[in-house]
């Protein structure tokens, strides 16, 4: 998921720096001939575009995106830019532009991983785009709100659905970033919090009999109700080799927890949450096994403490009834 989210956020500032291209490519051949010359090339298609120079905001109507597996497309896209960075550009064509606010409505984005549907999506982008050179552009913030929005992993048709998400990122990201472990998401990040409100879960009967320690056959698994949840959040934080959550709140009909957790790729993590409330179907199935490590679910609230460090201390589990 970590892999997959940054990509997401390359691919969402793809997108803005196509908008500043289309923006100032606009400004020297006007709208309709603009319009005609990008529906000439194969990888984009427009049916409209207003440009209004004294706002700094250009809106595309019906755009359709595709660079090898990237498809894009919605409905209508805007893109505002501050005023005065586009007075500077009449000076000097090194301008770097800071910021940027986009707002897409009726949005499809599907790769070769994933596929997002988002019904409206606004967000606040701050970094470093040049019009010289648009390929050394870097990505400092994103601050985005997104409405009615379905993920779907499509290698194993893995659904997460919300009624609304609020996403923070800072950290560092540009054209060349690249996510293939923990390690490497943890050095590219220094904030990350994710909001979701009415968060659904839709596994595959497949996937479900694969969660490893859990029977496929118990019914609160089968029951989908119980993966619709009120919401999810995480506030997470990186020092470039820790990875640290705070305030960490899952409130579904299965469980509902809150607390904070720690890890490291080089084998350190812990949490201290506390479970206000778990399905009793769970705790059944799972404390034969965990009598067998002296461990047992209580039946109401519980604390769950863990700390391993490998090669440092062994795997200490804490589990104690909340009084």
């Amino acid at each position: 998921m970590k892999k997959r989210l940054i990509k997401g956020l390359i691919i969402f500032f793809s997108i803005v720096l196509i908008l500043l291209v289309l923006f100032f490519v606009a400004i020297e051949v006007g709208e309709n001939q603009l319009v005609k010359q990008i529906n000439t090339s194969e990888n984009i298609r427009v049916s409209e575009i207003n440009i209004n120079l004294f706002t700094a905001k250009v809106i595309i109507k019906d755009l359709f995106f595709k660079e090898q597996v990237l498809n894009i497309q919605a409905t209508e896209m805007s893109l505002d830019l501050p005023f005065n960075e586009i007075l500077d550009l009449a000076f000097t064509k090194e301008k770097e532009f800071s910021k940027a606010n986009i707002f897409l409505t009726d949005t499809h984005v599907t790769t070769g991983e994933f596929d997002i549907i988002i019904s409206s999506l606004d967000a606040e982008i701050q970094g470093k785009v040049s019009v010289l050179n648009p390929s050394d552009a870097h990505l400092y913030s994103l601050e985005v709100v997104a409405n009615q929005f379905t993920y779907t992993q499509r290698d194993d048709n893995f659904s997460v659905k919300g009624e609304l998400g609020n996403l923070l990122f800072i950290g560092d990201i540009d054209m060349n970033t690249e996510v293939n472990n923990v390690a490497s998401f943890i050095k590219v990040m220094d904030i990350a919090n994710v909001d979701i409100t009415t968060p659904q879960f839709i596994f595959t009967t497949g996937q479900k009999s694969s969660i490893p320690l859990l029977n496929a056959e118990s019914s609160w698994l089968k029951n989908d109700e119980n993966f619709k949840g009120d919401r999810i959040k995480a506030n997470l934080s990186s020092d470039k080799k820790l990875l640290k959550g705070e305030n960490i709140i899952i409130d579904f009909p299965l469980v509902t927890l809150g607390g904070k957790f720690s890890f490291a790729p080089t084998g350190i993590f812990s949490t201290k949450l506390k479970v206000t409330q778990l399905i009793k179907a769970i705790g059944e199935e799972l404390n034969p096994l965990l009598g067998l490590l002296g461990y047992q679910i209580p039946k109401g609230p519980f604390t769950l403490d863990v700390d391993y460090a490998s090669g440092e201390r062994p795997l200490m589990i804490e589990i104690h009834p909340i009084q």
